[in-house]
């Protein structure tokens, strides 16, 4: 069944370039960094995707700490979280809010 549905040309544009972005981190080679600091309450709400049983894992794609980590669950769904940058982080809450 298709549903059609009517976007404002904000709302086109916005998923435009949220799909650029979502693009363009799926050609980034992938690293393992270091050190990442992610919130976890964001990552968290990545647990609430719903995907078949067999197809609930998710792949991670990191490349440096600094970059948006690329999250696929399922066959469709992708999304990106945004790491913490570390040396604000560290001038907000202090050293030992790090490691």
């Amino acid at each position: 069944m298709t549903v059609p549905v009517h976007l404002s040309p904000e709302q086109l544009e916005l998923h435009h370039r949220l799909t650029d972005i979502i693009g363009a981190a799926e050609k980034r080679p992938g690293v393992i960094p270091g050190v990442m600091t992610l919130d976890p309450v964001l990552w968290s709400r990545f647990a609430k995707v719903k995907a078949d049983k067999s197809e609930r894992m998710a792949d991670v794609l990191m490349t440096d700490g600094y970059e948006p980590v690329l999250i696929k669950i399922g066959p469709t769904f992708k999304g990106l979280l945004m790491p913490i940058e570390r040396e604000i982080h560290e001038t907000n809450i202090g050293p030992e809010g790090l490691w």
